[in-house]
């Protein structure tokens, strides 16, 4: 083993060598701080890009004990190794002291990372040195198992060199176990809230993402968790390479539990000598590994993929979709959206056709996982079964191909029918919510999913046999071939779809953005201009030869019948329209940088800023203030001015917070008229000069018109007396609210309430009785007894008829409460639904259930026939079901919580997006637009925080049952025995059946017992068909047929192939449970001769369970048991000499006791 010694053993000290050069370096230039620099700073500062740490989070990072015990450790463990090296060096000659000598250096290096460790620094110094100090522990690790192993060949396993090193393997184990404890920085805070733990925790903590603890114990404490619950997310974005590295190591690591079963049944069938059975530990801890490592691996894999890829792919892409949205041509007229149904809608974008996208790059490794595992496969595949076999494999799956091609083709058509579909979804929920009384969903077309077939690779070579390592571990390579070969179709179907959605995007992204040609100018001035509605230019959508000139500092009003192009008039001034021919000047929307700030002594009244009150009313989910004040500053004397104006001081008296009081999404908690009055006050308390105000008063009634008309302007001579108000003398004096009104369109009197309403409420009503009822049924009726009161009650209260008059009154007040529905829902948790869930319901939720019905069925299975297979496997079931629960009810209890907020946060998101586009024109026109981007930005970062959490949540648990799963496969491919059983075929493929042994080996091992066959016969031994069944015969009784389970066969005979069997193969230990219940006594006595005679040359020990006392008269040990107890123990000799021996007592029982009673005393048959 030299050869391969030195070689490792240099390389692992040649990799520690350079690890701990850093280590080195740090201790370097600490020293030399330390002794030039005579004062040192005792206060701590962090701080990077993710935010700032406070004293305590630094201190806490310090972990002063656990770096101390890491050097104790080292110092341990080089200890040990000298003492390791003083027992086997005297005794080994090159290149193995070499090897030794280098092995001391790693040790060496260790201290030296382990001392760094120690030295004051940066937490993240610290970590630094601490994960290259767990590298080198593991490589010293390796190597001293590589020594171990070495030494075995060599003889020098004496005790106490196991001791020395079971104590240097445990050492290194615990350094590289405490050195992935140390965390990579102190906790980080950004605007006062924690940021994620992602990169503050150790390298242990992140791998098994146990940083999500903060969040499960607040949920855990807390019955509403919330947004703001939740840390704040870091900026990193360092994604994509570390999923193609993990994925390329995965596709390795994933086939060693197949090359560790090669290696444990090649063992298992090799029984020459005792050193092949102490290797088998080897290829055991290899599989161990080799499974928690994978599943580790995989763990990671899809977090990074998820959240470090598909997350920031949905956040850039939903952004883009809003950017794009708000830089487009506002919706044309009513003819030209008629005209394409199905184009591709902004909502549709970011809730499916975004997540689409992201879902593919999600699972974007597979287009390079899936061809690695092919070609490592098939290499393996190869090995095992030859080329042949694998050639057959790939001409399947090539034929295959040409019909998932046509699948794919149909996919992908039927993929873009349904997208098409859905986005028909976001339209008629909009216009449901909008007031639309009647309305027809349109179909939706189920997408279908093309399932495709995997085939195994058949052996193509009926002449040879394949042995049990071989055939055992190419089903288990092909296991693996087929899953990677069976996830292709489903990426297909996820390529397929983000095809199509890339290209919606695409198609909508490329969309010549709004270039306005109206010439910046102080007054409003058409030269013979030609205007159309953006796409359109027939004569129905388009207004020709305007020249007109509207006054400076003045009304005008606009009035015309419905479609005379009122609004396409007011739309091409504001730059909203295309221009066809001539030219207009008009002040140009400022951005709102310019107005947001006013100075002392700065002007309020801006002559380039617009403001403009469009009849589709946009209104912010915020305050009733923040809707008027639109982030300007606020003036008091000023916001009250324009509140008595609109006649609002009514309507936030109803209000339960005043001008504080949340509004939903464009009002829907409001009234047709206050929705008007509030825009009107936005519009009336901006810095803007010019007013588009188009049809202000449709919503308003009489008195509220007559109010705000007389309020706002007075017209004398033609000309504009400032704002006033006309009939209330004790009113503030007078004051200019705005310098002009440009436009008007038209002045309508439409009543819709009164201004000065004195009404109940039905929501005030619905809560004092149903709080009354709750507070009386709690004193009257405890719980014990809520039915008898109750009906005591219903027979009391009055006759039928008014009971059924309460009924009635009740269902119909339920009406009136159900009637307020549209208003009181939030737009976009309904366009949420009716988007991305009902895209979850379309396209997850069937495959979700039957890989849940197929997962709990595998795992009951297995289960099952672990179980059966041996019952010790029950008591590790239970334990690992224990772990399972405890960690399934934190998981359950937190993951409904965020998944309730990840819902929650994308209702706003949607809300936004549908209402900045609804109300474009005014976004424009008041300069929100990077306003508004950076809101939808909030909204998309609470979002993206809430979905962070969940995966991460679900990554917690799935890292946990994935290690707990893996260990316990591995545990039971140990503890499974071998149950020997006839299997269809020979006699010869049942004793042999790996093909091991000639005919020579079966005559030496099995023709002793019957060299003495004639005496048999004399004593009316029956051993014909026996004898011929093993091997005396010329007509080749090896080749005799074994049916299904040996059914041809006595059930003696079939004993005796078993035994035959375990006799060929000289096992260490032989089990044998009631193993000649069925032949008899003479057949047994010369069973228990050829066992002894065969066997006991190799030192088997024998285990057997029988009622013939003469079978274990013999024995060295009986244990008699009686009900599932042992009621005695002992030699043959000292039970049977016991008194009151139950042994004793069945032996005089026994026909043969004077036979037995000379076994046991004399040792004589």
């Amino acid at each position: 083993m030299g050869h391969v010694r030195l070689p490792s053993t240099g390389t692992g000290f040649l990799i520690v060598l350079i690890l701990h050069v850093y280590a080195s370096r740090h201790i370097l230039s600490w020293t030399i701080r330390w002794i030039t620099t005579p004062y040192r700073s005792l206060v701590q500062v962090y701080e990077d890009q993710d935010g700032e740490a406070t004293q305590q989070t630094i201190e806490h990072a310090a972990k002063w004990g656990l770096r101390l015990a890491i050097l104790i450790i080292a110092t341990a463990g080089l200890a040990i190794l000298g003492l390791r090296m003083g027992l086997t060096m005297p005794h080994i000659e090159y290149p193995a002291n070499v090897a030794y000598w280098m092995e001391f250096g790693i040790w060496i290096c260790v201290l030296i990372q382990s001392i760094a460790l120690t030295v004051p620094a940066s937490s993240t110094e610290h970590f630094a040195v601490s994960w290259r100090t767990g590298a080198s522990s593991l490589i010293a690790l390796l190597i001293c198992l590589a020594q171990i192993y070495a030494d075995s060949h060599l003889g020098h396993l004496g005790k106490v060199y196991i001791v020395l090193a079971g104590a240097q393997i445990a050492i290194s184990v615990a350094i590289g176990l405490l050195s992935s404890l140390i965390p990579r920085r102190p906790d980080v805070f950004y605007k006062g809230i924690m940021v994620d733990r992602q990169f503050t925790t150790s390298l242990l903590g992140w791998v098994s993402f146990s940083w999500i603890d903060p969040v499960l114990r607040e949920s855990e404490h807390s019955k509403c968790l919330t947004i703001d619950d939740l840390p704040e997310l870091d900026n990193s974005t360092r994604g994509e390479t570390y999923t193609m590295v993990i994925t390329i190591l995965l596709s390795f690591l994933s086939f060693g539990p197949q090359i560790a079963l090669w290696q444990i049944l090649k063992l298992l069938e090799a029984r020459e000598s005792g050193q092949n059975a102490d290797m088998l530990c080897v290829p055991v801890i290899g599989l161990g590994l080799s499974v928690m490592g994978s599943a580790t691996l995989d763990t990671l894999k899809f977090w990074i993929s998820y959240n470090n890829l598909s997350l920031r792919v949905q956040q850039q892409l939903s952004l883009a979709v809003f950017n794009k949205a708000v830089q487009l041509h506002r919706a044309s007229s009513s003819d030209e959206a008629g005209k394409d149904e199905t184009s591709p809608t902004p909502v549709n974008m970011v809730a499916v056709d975004a997540r689409n996208i992201a879902g593919f790059f999600c699972f974007f490794f597979v287009v390079y996982e899936s061809p690695i595992k092919l070609v490592i496969a098939s290499i393996f595949l190869t090995r095992l079964l030859g080329w042949r076999s694998l050639v057959a494999g790939v001409a399947i799956w090539g034929l295959l191909t040409l019909f998932n091609t046509w699948a794919v083709s149909k996919y992908s058509t039927t993929q873009a029918s349904l997208m098409q579909h859905r986005d028909c979804r976001p339209r008629a929920v909009v216009e449901m919510l909008r007031g639309s009384a009647r309305l027809s969903f349109p179909h939706w077309k189920a997408g279908g999913r093309k399932e495709f077939v995997n085939c195994e690779a058949l052996k193509s070579e009926p002449s040879e046999c394949l042995d049990a390592a071989t055939a055992f571990t190419a089903l288990a390579v092909m296991s693996s071939l087929e899953m990677a070969m069976g996830i292709l179709p489903d990426i297909i179907s996820f390529f397929l779809s983000a095809k199509v959605s890339m290209k919606r995007v695409t198609t909508y992204l490329s969309q010549p953005e709004r270039f306005s040609k109206v010439i910046p100018a102080e007054r409003i001035e058409l030269q013979d201009a030609t205007v159309a509605w953006p796409g359109c230019s027939g004569t129905a959508s388009t207004l020709t030869g305007l020249t007109l000139s509207f006054l400076y500092d003045s009304p005008s009003i606009i009035t015309g019948p419905t479609g005379s192009g009122k609004g396409l008039l007011l739309a091409a001034i504001l730059g909203e329209a295309d221009i066809l021919n001539g030219s207009i000047s008009a002040p140009v929307p400022v951005s709102f940088e310019q107005i947001a700030h006013v100075g002392p002594a700065d002007p309020w009244v801006i002559n380039s800023a617009v403001a403009f009150v469009s009849q589709s009313m946009w209104l912010q989910t915020s305050t009733l203030r923040e809707n008027i004040l639109l982030e300007l500053p606020l003036d008091k004397e000023r916001y009250a001015k324009v509140i008595f104006a609109c006649a609002l001081e009514k309507d936030l008296e109803l209000l339960p917070q005043r001008d504080q009081t949340e509004i939903s999404a464009n009002g829907a908690n409001l009234s047709g008229g206050q929705r008007w009055r509030v825009c009107l006050a936005r519009a009336l308390y901006s810095r803007a000069r010019t007013l588009l105000l188009d049809d202000i008063f449709s919503a308003l009634d009489v008195h509220t018109c007559e109010h705000i008309s007389h309020t706002l302007v007075q017209l004398e001579n033609g000309g504009l007396k400032s704002a006033d108000i006309l009939p209330e003398p004790q009113a503030a004096p007078q004051q200019p609210l705005i310098s002009s009104i440009q436009l008007k369109e038209e002045l309508l009197s439409a009543p819709v309430e009164s201004l000065y309403p004195d009404r109940g409420s039905l929501e005030s009503v619905n809560t004092s009785i149903t709080s009354a009822a709750a507070e009386k049924t709690s004193r009257w009726a405890p719980n014990s007894s809520e039915r008898r009161v109750a009906s005591t009650f219903a027979k009391e209260g009055g006759n039928i008829f008014q009971w059924l008059f309460l009924v009635v009154s009740f269902i119909g007040f339920s009406g009136l409460m159900l009637a307020k529905w549209h208003d009181n829902t939030p737009l976009g948790h309904v366009l949420s639904r009716f988007s991305a869930d009902f895209n979850a319901l379309d396209a997850q939720v069937g495959t979700e259930l039957c890989a849940t019905f197929e997962y709990t069925m595998d795992v009951a299975a297995a289960l099952i026939a672990g179980t059966i297979a041996n019952p010790i496997l029950l008591i590790i079931t239970i334990i690992l079901l224990t772990m399972y629960f405890w960690c399934a009810r934190r998981y359950i209890k937190a993951s409904r919580q965020l998944k309730d907020l990840e819902n929650d946060a994308k209702g706003p998101l949607l809300e936004e997006l549908e209402s900045t586009i609804s109300g474009l024109s005014s976004v424009r026109a008041f300069g929100q637009v990077d306003v508004a981007v950076q809101r939808f930005q909030d909204k998309v970062g609470r979002h993206a925080c809430a979905f962070w959490h969940l995966w991460l949540l679900n990554r917690w648990l799935g890292f946990r049952v994935n290690v707990m799963g893996a260990a316990f496969s591995a545990l039971s491919a140990v503890m499974v025995a071998y149950h020997p059983v006839l299997f269809r075929g020979t006699v010869r493929s049942n004793l042999d059946p790996f093909g091991e042994y000639d005919d020579a080996a079966f005559a030496g091992a099995l023709c002793k017992p019957w060299d003495d066959r004639e005496s048999l016969v004399e004593e009316g031994v029956d051993t014909e068909h026996d004898y011929l069944l093993m091997g005396k015969n010329t007509e080749s009784p090896l080749d005799q047929p074994v049916a299904d389970c040996g059914e041809n066969l006595s059930h003696g005979q079939q004993q005796l192939l078993c035994l035959a069997r375990a006799i060929i193969r000289r096992p260490k230990i032989l089990v044998m449970d009631e193993a000649t219940s069925s032949v008899d006594s003479s057949t047994d006595d010369l069973i228990q001769r050829s066992l002894r005679s065969a066997l006991g040359q190799y030192q088997t020990t024998f285990l057997v369970i029988a009622h013939r006392l003469k079978t274990i008269a013999d024995s060295d040990m009986v244990l008699v048991m009686d009900d599932g107890l042992i009621i005695e123990s002992g030699s043959p000799k000292e039970l049977l000499l016991r008194e009151q021996s139950c042994f004793r007592s069945m032996l005089y029982q026994d026909p043969e006791r004077e036979m037995l009673e000379n076994i046991i005393l004399n040792g004589i048959e």
